[in-house]
């Protein structure tokens, strides 16, 4: 049995699985495929979904959908919080409008994963901008996107750099901090060829 759901959908799938799971379903009897899933469970269930590959998650590129949890939007407040508006409005190097470039110098605050970027294998970020620390362990419920999770990047829309696929674990900053981009919201949806491509490959 083969249980499938994108978004909200993924969640309810992952849930399901578990549930099914816990009713008897045998190892290997069953298995679960989430797309775009939201941060749903806490850390000991989003692990114990990754036993005998109970669910593979889809988490692609900057979507804002997995990363909605408590830990992370806490950390973006901050962020925000912190950032001197007014001085990069005051800032016109080029001739550029001043509120374009407070605009421009928000976005470069929070970076973006470029395309060939992954999460390094010491659980930071390919950047360096988050400790492997971060902010993933705070009080109070804060949920994690669940079982084995391929994080996918696509190429760049020019064509240029190369797509990227890997395994990361719930706790990977990759997926524990928002990113303010252009594709924060278009990345939650999977009908593109970039993504059709890595799922029928996968």
């Amino acid at each position: 049995m083969t249980v499938v759901g994108h978004s909200l959908g993924a969640g309810v799938a992952s849930l399901l699985s578990l549930l099914l799971k816990d009713r008897g379903l045998k190892p290997g009897t069953l298995r679960s495929v989430a797309y775009e899933p939201p941060a749903c469970m806490d850390l000991a269930l989003a692990e114990a979904c990754a036993e005998d590959g109970l669910v593979t998650s889809l988490v692609t590129r900057d979507d804002v959908v997995p990363r909605l949890a408590p830990g992370p939007f806490a950390a973006l407040l901050k962020q925000l919080a912190s950032f001197d508006w007014k001085a990069e409005a005051k800032r016109d190097d080029q001739g550029t409008p001043p509120v374009l470039v407070a605009m421009q110098r928000l976005s470069g605050l929070f970076g973006s994963t470029a395309p060939g970027d992954a999460p390094s294998d010491d659980g930071s970020d390919s950047d360096g901008s988050i400790s492997s620390k971060g902010s993933l362990h705070q009080p109070g419920y804060n949920p994690y996107v669940p079982g084995r999770i391929m994080y996918f990047s696509p190429s760049s829309e020019d064509g240029g750099g190369e797509a990227v696929k890997v395994m990361v674990p719930p706790t990977s900053p990759v997926l524990r901090r928002i990113r303010i981009t252009s594709c924060m919201l278009s990345d939650h949806f999977i009908d593109g060829k970039e993504i059709s491509a890595v799922l029928d490959a996968s």
